[in-house]
């Protein structure tokens, strides 16, 4: 029977995985202007409160993943020790819809000899000719992206 990761529901109702350390990683959409006025303790409760609905995070790290105006994205992680936060069955998680993208890169080769006064000038003609061709593929990777949406 497989092993599923430790999921928890946080008291602003999130649902997140815990790392194998016990930790969370939630991404949070925060104003700018919350953090105006704040000390480093009153910037982490703010994370805190935006992360799982209390200021009981421990242990806080974050990355600024980006912006829109004066809405700040933020990756805020921590430990959830002091929250209270209730384990949630993987039976019983809520399916979401999720953005797939999938990008098949295949390997093919082709052999052929043709003349130039150049190794540079050759590797150039044959660059211009290679998409005249059908090539047997022989080996595939996919690069796979997902995100919730």
């Amino acid at each position: 029977m497989p092993t599923f990761p430790t999921f928890v529901k946080l008291p602003n109702d999130k649902i997140v995985q815990l790392d194998t350390e016990g930790r969370i990683t939630v991404d949070v959409h925060v104003e700018l202007e919350q953090f105006i006025g704040n000390d480093r303790e009153g910037v982490l409760d703010v994370l805190s409160e935006a992360a799982t609905g209390t200021e009981l995070l421990g242990d806080i790290s974050y990355k600024v993943v980006g912006h829109e105006g004066d809405t700040l994205h933020i990756e805020v992680s921590g430990d959830i020790e002091l929250v209270d936060a209730e384990e949630v069955d993987h039976d019983e998680l809520p399916e979401q819809e999720f953005e797939v993208q999938v990008t098949r890169v295949g390997y093919g080769n082709r052999t052929f000899r043709l003349s130039a006064k150049t190794e540079a000038e050759a590797i150039h003609m044959a660059d211009d000719d290679a998409g005249n061709h059908t090539y047997s593929e022989h080996a595939s990777d996919y690069l796979i992206e997902a995100a919730a949406v």
